[in-house]
């Protein structure tokens, strides 16, 4: 059952994937869902009692948009609530900041938990052979996962639900003719779901020579645990007209700040699992670019 209503206000059409209407969940529970044309690219999510009352409210980002290709993008979400077991309810959703509810759905609130098991994340790997290549090459993608109920995998302009593919162990051969930005979108057992992004630069690029210059580039610590989740990257940049300096977290933007020389990346357990790529890429004025990476090593331990 897909639960979607469109707000004339601000044409944002939102979809509640899981859970379902009259579902009984947890205290702590998972939210996700498709939303097209969120002004901003954010989704406010409000839980409520019988009553009206706030019982708690989170903040998303939709993954994979594409508002040009009239593509929709996902977000999911986890929300605690403290209420006892049979509290009737509602999920509100909330579209690019307006107070318009565009969906909802009646739940029952304050199921016992099982009892709590180590937060795993169910995309265990999602690497590419390259991420630099000439127009005409070709790269490979290649993924695992873990108690998944759905995968799909889908570039940017693409809908994620015309692209399901085997969870596990699969590959997927593409050739783009230009810079594209790719998706690994996984639903797991609970109905939470997650997204990874891969960006495949396509062009010169340093190999032509034109580009500024990366000389350092390091993170301090390069190994992280749960005791220890932050890492501090540090970077210098050579060339007189540089124009954009862009940090990836494995192919995701986390900073597009040209005068940044600095960032700290802490990570969430679910993601301390294996090798973390960091890239950075810096484009002069005339738009030519070159690109470093750094890697890191995350376990749980």
């Amino acid at each position: 059952i897909y639960v979607t209503n469109r707000c004339p206000q601000n044409s944002a059409a939102v979809t509640i994937v899981s859970p379902q209407p009259g579902a009984v969940l947890p205290n702590t529970f998972a939210v996700s869902g498709i939303a097209q044309g969120a002004h901003g690219n954010h989704i406010t999510i409000q839980v409520r009692d019988a009553a009206g009352n706030l019982l708690g409210d989170t903040y998303t980002t939709v993954q994979g948009q594409d508002s040009s290709f009239g593509a929709p993008g996902i977000w999911s979400a986890r929300l605690a609530v403290g209420v006892a077991p049979g509290t009737p309810g509602m999920i509100t959703v909330m579209a690019g900041g307006s107070t318009n509810v565009v969906a909802s759905i009646n739940v029952i609130f304050g199921n016992p938990a099982p009892p709590p098991t180590a937060a795993n994340s169910s995309i265990t790997r999602f690497t590419v052979d390259r991420q630099q290549i000439n127009p005409g090459e070709c790269v490979t993608f290649y993924w695992n996962t873990a108690n998944a109920s759905g995968v799909y995998f889908y570039r940017e302009g693409e809908y994620w639900q015309d692209k399901p593919v085997d969870p596990n162990p699969s590959h997927f051969s593409a050739c783009p003719r230009a810079t594209s930005t790719h998706f690994l979108y996984v639903v797991d057992s609970t109905g939470l779901a997650e997204i990874r992004t891969m960006i495949i630069w396509v062009g010169e690029g340093q190999r032509g020579g034109a580009g500024p210059g990366i000389p350092y580039l390091a993170a301090t610590p390069n190994i992280l645990s749960a005791a220890n989740r932050c890492t501090n990257l540090a970077w210098t940049v050579a060339g007189q007209d540089v124009g954009r300096v862009i940090l990836f977290r494995s192919g995701q933007a986390l900073l597009d700040n040209v005068s940044a020389r600095a960032y700290q990346d802490c990570l969430a357990d679910s993601q301390l699992s294996g090798e973390i790529v960091y890239e950075l890429r810096v484009e002069n004025q005339s738009g030519s670019w070159t690109s470093r990476q750094i890697r890191i090593t995350a376990a749980r331990g």
